[in-house]
């Protein structure tokens, strides 16, 4: 990013030094400038800044204590502390706690400070380099990982849904021609809970094929519109007498978006239905949020807009270990229960509160569509006794 885009904020409480320094800096670099350190932070609050340079004898707040919480809130901004002899005692002090990259007097030579200030922006532009670097690597591994597990999965799946039709069919004709001599109403069940194994492994070995990895849709979509149409069909789903408050925190200023509407739809109800299943059945709550992050919303230099929503319930949490097992194929913390004679197989899009036909699909599915299909991630966090939160962020880039 070249340097007259990086801000450098000076912060100084006297005016005079102030106005010189932006009169001899403002043509190289991109200055704005602070009064104190509760301006500074005022600042920084609302737009990004690079390098931040600070005297560090000021009325209220000191430089080295105003670098101290700037490096707690915004640890990618590079931070310069300009001294006196007297304030040597400071210095030492911040150097070693790591809140400072360089130190300089106020009555160096203009060039001096004017090098300080360049290797201040060159080393905010390397590391914000490398962490882009790690962040795509990182992102690369991840969807390969995901596509591998997709395709494995998909194969897997088909094969096992050929044998367990024929193994069913055969269960079927023996039930039909013994039924007098075993337990009808048992084996029954039984074949009703591996039709539905069958129905979800169905759907499993032609998914690759249905969510076309390859693009997004072209056509704009509401994606608060989608929110509130998902937890419409979560309250309807929602067994005879059973409360739940599901609230929704919508940013408005959310465009319409190049998003497949069916695809995140199918992400919100897999998410939204976990949430339901898990948490307390007298005291749900559950509550989503969007956003609309860009460049000037977040804290140091983005590239590109995003998506971001959260569902967060009152649930009694995920322990670590199971964190890292929930988008394995298969994992399921539900026991194997026998559904009631009366229950149908429900349809892939349909909410199923109950815990019948929960084979551990849910998730693996959200996460595929947004990695593969809109180049996101989806990730949980957790805090036992307290709920889970699923955060889907997808670049409106992509």
């Amino acid at each position: 990013m070249p340097s007259e885009e990086l801000k450098v904020l000076l912060v100084d409480d006297e005016k005079d030094y102030l106005n010189d320094f932006f009169a001899l800096f403002s043509k190289k670099f991109n200055v704005i400038t602070a009064p104190g350190g509760e301006e500074a932070l005022q600042v920084l609050e609302k737009e990004p800044v690079a390098v931040v340079v600070s005297d560090q004898r000021m009325p209220g707040m000191s430089g080295d204590v105003l670098l101290t919480e700037v490096a707690r809130r915004y640890p990618q901004t590079i931070r310069v502390l300009m001294t006196g002899y007297a304030d040597l005692d400071a210095v030492i002090q911040a150097v070693n706690k790591g809140q400072i990259y360089r130190y300089i007097s106020k009555e160096s030579p203009i060039k001096e400070i004017e090098l300080v200030v360049q290797q201040a922006l060159e080393k905010f532009q390397l590391e914000e380099s490398n962490r882009k670097l790690l962040l795509a690597k990182k992102k690369l591994l991840k969807s390969l990982a995901v596509q591998e597990n997709l395709t494995l999965f998909g194969t897997f799946g088909q094969q096992i849904h050929e044998r367990m039709e024929a193994l069913s069919m055969s269960l079927f004709n023996y039930v039909f021609n013994m039924r007098r001599k075993v337990n009808e109403e048992s084996a029954m069940a039984e074949f009703h809970r591996l039709q539905g194994a069958l129905a979800r492994l169905r759907e499993l070995s032609t998914f690759s094929k249905k969510i076309q990895l390859s693009s997004v849709s072209s056509q704009k979509n509401g994606i608060n519109m989608i929110l509130k149409e998902a937890v419409e069909k979560a309250r309807k789903a929602l067994p005879e007498g059973s409360t739940c408050d599901i609230s929704l925190e919508l940013d408005e200023n959310i465009p319409p978006l190049s998003i497949h509407r069916y695809s995140f739809m199918r992400v919100t109800k897999e998410i939204l239905e976990n949430a339901l299943l898990f948490t307390p059945p007298e005291t749900k709550h559950i509550q989503i949020r969007s956003h609309y992050l860009n460049p000037g919303d977040e804290r140091g230099i983005g590239e590109g807009s995003s998506l971001r929503v959260e569902i967060e319930d009152n649930g009694s949490g995920i322990r670590s270990e199971e964190i890292l097992k929930i988008f394995a194929p298969f994992y399921t913390t539900f026991h194997t229960v026998d559904p009631p004679k009366e229950t149908t197989v429900p349809e892939p899009e349909e909410f199923n509160l109950s815990p019948y036909y929960h084979y551990g699909f849910g998730l693996p599915i959200a996460q595929w569509i947004v990695c593969l299909r809109h180049n996101g991630t989806l990730d949980f966090t957790s805090k036992l006794g307290k709920g889970t939160t699923a955060v889907v962020t997808i670049p409106l880039s992509a």
